[in-house]
């Protein structure tokens, strides 16, 4: 229903492959959780985010 009115659907704490599959079936937008990334320390995170990671399609 949100994607019929124009609203971007986010999902966090997706925690197994099954559930970013299942979401992604169903029009999710974005997501976040550990099949995307496990927890890492800011330093790791700054080399992750640089330009090759900037958009990353669900």
């Amino acid at each position: 229903m949100a994607n019929n009115l124009g609203i971007q659907v986010m999902a966090e704490g997706v925690e197994t492959t099954s559930q970013l599959n299942f979401l992604r079936q169903y029009g999710c937008d974005v997501a976040k959780g550990y099949p995307i990334s496990r927890p890492i320390p800011a330093v790791q995170l700054e080399q992750w985010l640089k330009p090759q990671h900037a958009e990353i399609p669900l």
